[in-house]
C-alpha cells in the first residue's frame, strides 16, 4: 500500500476554463531528499488558461498559462515547450528551488476546451455535404466509368469549403449502374473522408472476362494466423479458381500499409485486373480474409510496450522478485502495475510499473502465454512471465484486447519480451561493500596535537560516500594508552517508497593522536588471575586481579591504580577489567579481558531474559510501520555475549493501529529451547486494510463518503450525457470506470475524465484509501461487475452514483456473501 497522501484526484476537462490536475501526492516520509520533495511537487501543479473556449492552441503565450497548486515560498515554475497536438495544448513545465540548486524533472500537462480550429470543423462540413454530378449529365444514359471527377460536385449548404481542398476518388460499378465517390477534405494537416454512393446511372451487363473476374479469389500461407499487418508479401498473394487461359495483371495491395479498418475487420485488401490474350478486365478488389486484430491495442502497442514498463526501485520489490518461487507475476489492470502476488492477497508487493508520462490503450490485456483459443483466456490473462538474468529483469507476455463476451476478445499470436530493468537504488549489498571500502578512511582534524582523551565526534574527518548514502556514526571511543579513538558506523539509503536500507555496522579506528605520557605507562601491562580456572567469572574479586609488566607487579612512582570488574560472562569463563591510573590530576583508563574461569553451563531461561532486542542503527522508527520492519531490521544482543554457539530465531507480529511490533525471540541450543516476546514501540501508526475498509463502509452507510463534484465536472458529464442521449431520451448508460474514475457513454468509452473528487473526511484523502477504493468499490447489483458504476440521474435531475463496498479480501472470485445488501450507498456527484 502507498504510502503518499493528500487529495484523491483526478481530473476533469472543463468547458471553458480548463484545470489540469494530476494525481497529487505528498510524502509523509521525513527522510526524503530535497530531489524527491520536488519531485513530488511538480505533480501538484494545476494548469489553467483563462477563457480557454475563446482561444486557440497557438495564440496560448507563456504568459496566458497561470500556473498554481505548489509551494511558491520554496519553488518557481519554468515551462520548458508547449506542443500543439490538434486542438490539444501539451505544456512541459518543471519546478526550481529559489536557490537554484534543485531542480524537478519535466512534467506534462494536457489542456483542452479550446476554440475550434477551422481545421478541427471538418468532419462536420464533411457530414453535411451536398455531392451531385453536373447538370449535363443523363444518368440513364451514362455509364459510371464514363463520369469523370471534374462532373461530380461537391457543395456546402453553410458555404464553408474556402479553404479547403478537395479530393474526389471515383469507383465505378457499370453493372449495378452506380458510382461511390470518396470525397476527403484537406486542411494543411488535416484530413477527413467519407463516401457517397450516386445511383440510377445505365447499367451495362459485364464482360466475359469481368464475369471471371468477379470470381477469382486469393489465398496467402496461414492467412488465419497472421492479421492483417503482416501480410506485407505480394509475392505470396496466389489467385486460386483462376482457369489456366486467364492471367492476373497489375495485382497490388489497396494500401500500401495495412489500415486500421482492415487490421481491425480481419482483411486485406488486394486489387488486380485480369488478363486473357490482348482483353483485359476492369479493376476488381478482393478482401482477403485473415485474422482479426486491434491496430491501437496489439499492434501498434507490440513494439511500444516493450520500453513501457519500469522496476518498482524499491528494496521492497527487490527482495519480492528474489524470493519469487516460479515466473509468474500479476498485472493489475485498473491501475497497470504488475504484482508479486494474486490481486486478492493483501500482502502483495508492486514490482514494475508504467513510466512517466507512458499509458496502455483502452481494454489492454496482459495474457501469460500465446493462447490458442478463447477458452484459454480466464487462465492467462492479468498474469505475466518473469525473466531473471545477469541480476536484470525483463516480461514476457502477449497481448490481448478484453471484450465483455468472448468471442469479441481479441488474443495475438506474437509474445512479447520487454528490455531487460535493473534496480538502481542503493541496494543493501552495495552498502555493506562501502562500508568495508571506508573503514581505513577516516580521519581527524590536527590529531597530532590533540590527546585522544580530548578528540570530539565533530571533527573526525568523514570519507567521501556517493551520493544517496547516509553515515551514521555510535558508540565513539577513546584510548588514550593507544593514542587513537574508535567508534561503529553504518551507511544507510532511501528507495523510491521512501524505505531505509541499513548497511551492517563497521568499526573504525584512527591512530596517530598526540602521544599521551601518562597513558604510555599502559604499554607492556598485562592482567592476570590467580586460579581461575577454580571459580566462575561471577565469584571474582577485583583484589584478585595481578597487573604485570615486564614480570613483574605493575606500579607507577607517585600514581593511583585502581581496579574495578565492569563485566562478568559466567557462560564465556571470561571478565573484563577496568583499570584506572592517576597522576597529578590527570587519570587513564584501560579496560583488560582476562578468560579461563570455569564456564558456567548454558541456561538459555538466564540468557534470554536479558536479552536485548531493538532495531538496528540508522532505522528511524518513527519512518516505518511496524509491518514494514523484518528479521534482518533488528538486533538481538546478550549484554554478556552468551549468544556465540545458540541459534536465535526471530518470529514478527507487527500491531500497525498502535505503532508496536511483538518480536517472539526462541533461543535453542543442544535440543533445548526457550522463548520470550519482546514489544518495540515507537513506530508510525497505521491502520490494517480491514479496519480501513470498515471506515469506508461507515462514511458510505451514512452517504457521507464523497463530496460532490465542482461544477465544471458536473458540465461536462452533462455534456456527454446530452451526446449520449437520442431523441430526447436519457441514455441508458453512462458510465464511471472504476479504478481509473473515468467516465463515458459505456465501459470502454470512458476515456472523458479522469475526475477529480475528494473523500468528505480528510483523514480519508490519502494514497491508502483511494487504492482501496478503487479495490473494493463494486455496482450495487452484480458484485462480480467490478468494471464500471453506471452514473444516473436521480428524480430531482441530479447525478447519482450507486455503490458497495467489499467486505473482504479473499478469493478471486466476487463471492455474493462478501457484499452486504443492507451498505448500499448513493454517491451524489451534484
Amino acid at each position: 500500500m502507498s504510502k503518499r497522501l493528500k487529495k484523491l484526484a483526478f481530473s476533469l476537462l472543463p468547458l471553458f476554463t480548463f484545470i489540469a490536475t494530476p494525481l497529487i501526492v505528498a510524502s509523509c516520509v521525513q527522510t526524503k531528499t530535497e530531489q524527491d520533495q520536488i519531485n513530488e511537487e511538480v505533480k501538484k501543479v494545476r494548469v489553467t488558461v483563462d477563457g480557454i473556449d475563446q482561444k486557440t492552441p497557438s495564440e496560448i503565450t507563456d504568459d496566458d498559462l497561470k500556473i498554481s497548486n505548489y509551494n511558491s515560498e520554496k519553488y518557481v515554475p519554468e515551462i520548458v515547450k508547449k506542443t500543439i497536438d490538434g486542438n490539444k495544448l501539451i505544456v512541459t513545465l518543471k519546478l526550481k528551488s529559489k536557490d537554484g540548486k534543485v531542480a524537478s524533472v519535466d512534467y506534462t500537462v494536457t489542456l483542452e476546451g479550446f476554440k475550434k480550429s477551422e481545421a478541427s470543423d471538418l468532419q462536420e462540413i464533411i457530414d453535411r455535404l451536398d455531392v451531385s454530378l453536373a447538370s449535363d449529365i443523363d444518368k440513364a444514359a451514362t455509364k459510371p466509368s464514363e463520369v469523370t471527377a471534374d462532373k461530380v460536385l461537391v457543395k456546402d449548404p453553410k458555404d464553408k469549403l474556402l479553404g479547403i481542398d478537395i479530393e474526389k476518388e471515383l469507383n465505378a460499378d457499370d453493372e449495378e449502374g452506380k458510382l461511390e465517390v470518396k470525397i476527403t477534405l484537406i486542411r494543411g494537416k488535416k484530413t477527413v473522408s467519407k463516401t457517397f454512393t450516386i445511383n440510377d446511372f445505365k447499367k451495362t451487363p459485364a464482360s466475359d472476362i469481368d464475369k471471371a473476374a468477379k470470381k477469382v479469389t486469393f489465398s496467402y500461407e496461414n492467412a488465419d494466423k497472421l492479421d492483417a499487418a503482416d501480410i506485407t508479401d505480394l509475392d505470396k498473394v496466389a489467385p486460386s479458381q483462376l482457369d489456366a487461359s486467364y492471367s492476373i495483371a497489375e495485382k497490388s495491395f489497396v494500401n500500401s500499409t495495412a489500415t486500421k479498418a482492415e487490421i481491425n475487420g480481419g482483411y486485406r485488401e488486394i486489387k488486380f485486373k485480369l488478363k486473357k490474350d490482348s482483353e483485359t478486365s476492369k479493376e476488381f478488389t478482393f478482401k482477403l480474409k485473415v485474422r482479426k486484430s486491434d491496430k491501437d491495442v496489439i499492434v501498434d502497442q507490440r513494439e511500444s510496450i516493450k520500453s513501457a514498463f519500469t522496476l518498482v526501485n524499491s528494496d521492497k520489490a527487490k527482495k519480492a522478485l528474489e524470493a519469487i518461487n516460479g515466473s509468474t507475476l500479476y498485472f493489475d489492470f485498473k491501475t497497470n502495475t504488475i504484482y508479486d502476488k494474486p490481486y486478492n492477497d493483501s500482502t502483495r508487493v508492486a514490482v514494475f510499473k508504467l513510466k512517466d508520462g507512458k499509458t496502455l490503450a483502452n481494454s489492454t490485456t496482459l495474457l501469460e502465454k500465446v493462447i490458442e483459443n478463447v477458452s484459454d483466456w480466464k487462465t492467462s490473462s492479468n498474469k505475466v512471465t518473469l525473466v531473471k538474468k545477469e541480476g536484470k529483469y525483463s516480461l514476457k507476455f502477449s497481448l490481448g484486447k478484453y471484450a465483455f463476451k468472448d468471442p469479441d476478445k481479441l488474443f495475438d499470436y506474437k509474445e512479447i519480451e520487454t528490455e531487460a530493468m535493473s534496480f538502481s537504488f542503493i541496494s543493501k549489498e552495495t552498502l555493506d561493500a562501502k562500508v568495508d571500502e571506508i573503514k581505513d578512511k577516516f580521519d581527524y582534524e590536527n590529531k597530532t596535537n590533540t590527546l585522544a582523551q580530548d578528540a570530539t565526534e565533530d571533527k573526525i574527518k568523514k570519507p567521501d560516500i556517493p551520493a544517496g548514502m547516509q553515515l551514521t556514526i555510535s558508540n565513539f571511543r577513546k584510548d588514550a594508552t593507544t593514542n587513537s579513538i574508535s567508534f561503529d558506523y553504518t551507511l544507510s539509503s532511501t528507495d523510491e517508497s521512501g524505505s531505509q536500507i541499513v548497511s551492517k555496522q563497521g568499526t573504525a579506528q584512527i591512530t596517530g593522536f598526540k602521544e599521551d605520557e601518562l597513558g604510555k605507562e599502559f604499554q607492556g601491562v598485562t592482567a592476570e588471575y590467580e586460579n581461575a580456572s577454580d571459580i566462575e567469572a561471577s565469584q571474582s574479586d577485583a583484589n584478585n586481579v595481578k597487573l604485570k609488566k615486564n614480570g613483574n607487579d605493575w606500579s607507577v612512582e607517585n600514581g593511583t591504580i585502581t581496579k574495578e570488574i565492569i563485566h562478568k560472562y559466567d557462560e564465556l569463563g571470561k571478565i573484563v577489567v577496568k583499570v584506572t591510573l592517576k597522576k597529578d590530576e590527570k587519570s587513564v583508563s584501560k579496560e583488560f579481558t582476562i578468560d579461563g574461569f570455569k564456564k558456567k553451563e548454558t541456561n538459555l531461561k538466564t540468557i534470554i531474559d536479558r536479552l536485548k532486542v531493538d532495531t538496528k542503527l540508522g532505522i528511524d522508527k518513527s519512518t516505518k510501520k511496524a509491518s514494514e520492519i523484518t528479521g534482518d531490521d533488528l538486533d538481538v544482543s546478550d549484554p554478556n555475549n552468551a549468544l556465540g554457539d545458540i541459534e536465535v530465531k526471530k518470529e514478527l507480529t507487527p500491531k500497525d493501529a498502535e505503532g508496536k511490533l511483538e518480536v517472539k525471540i526462541t533461543l535453542t541450543k543442544d535440543g533445548k529451547t526457550e522463548s520470550k516476546t519482546f514489544e518495540l514501540s515507537g513506530f508510525k501508526i497505521g491502520k490494517s486494510e480491514e479496519d480501513m475498509i470498515k471506515e469506508l463502509r461507515e462514511a458510505a452507510k451514512k452517504g457521507e463518503l464523497f463530496k460532490t463534484l465542482p461544477e465544471d465536472m458536473i458540465k461536462k458529464i452533462q455534456e456527454v450525457w446530452t451526446k449520449s442521449s437520442k431523441k430526447g431520451k436519457e441514455p441508458e448508460s453512462l458510465y464511471l470506470k472504476n479504478g481509473t474514475f473515468q467516465f463515458g457513454k459505456n465501459s470502454n468509452d470512458a476515456k472523458h475524465g479522469p475526475i477529480v473528487f475528494e473523500f468528505k473526511d480528510n483523514k480519508f484523502n490519502t494514497d491508502e484509501y483511494r487504492e482501496l477504493i478503487k479495490k473494493y468499490m463494486l455496482f450495487p447489483k452484480k458484485e462480480r461487475n467490478r468494471k464500471a458504476l453506471k452514473i444516473e440521474k436521480n428524480d430531482q435531475g441530479k447525478f447519482i452514483v450507486k455503490l458497495k463496498i467489499f467486505t473482504a479480501t479473499s478469493g478471486e472470485k466476487y463471492q455474493e456473501e462478501l457484499v452486504d445488501d443492507n451498505l448500499t450507498s448513493t454517491w451524489a456527484l451534484n
